[in-house]
């Protein structure tokens, strides 16, 4: 399983590793504004940014990670964020991914993707 913790800088380092790793996705992060933002606050550091810039880089980072496992035929993902994000993400579905949203301690939550049964 490829797992990534967003609510901490090294987890947040991790995932922008996995998504810079794969050269079919360079050119994305060139071409999608929100890729910027999540080039921002790894660069500022992630402790100093505020908690509504953390929410969105998190948003923008879970939907990137949904769309590159896919491309690079990850099995199952498991992606941990802030409550406020993954509720927005409960029962939704990105390229036709279902996600399940679990509450987890300490105002976390867990996003799991399955993308082959």
């Amino acid at each position: 399983m490829t797992s990534f913790d967003l609510t901490t800088q090294n987890g947040f380092n991790t995932a922008k590793n996995f998504l810079l790793s794969n050269k079919s996705g360079i050119l994305d992060f060139i071409q999608n504004p929100a890729i910027a933002l999540i080039k921002m606050a790894l660069e500022k550091g992630y402790d100093l940014l505020t908690q509504k810039d953390k929410i969105e880089a998190q948003k923008d980072m879970v939907s990137t990670l949904i769309k590159q496992g896919k491309e690079n035929g990850v099995d199952n993902m498991e992606i941990i964020v802030d409550n406020t994000v993954g509720l927005s993400f409960n029962g939704s579905q990105i390229d036709g991914c279902p996600i399940k949203v679990t509450l987890g301690s300490n105002d976390k939550m867990t996003i799991k993707v399955q993308y082959k049964a």
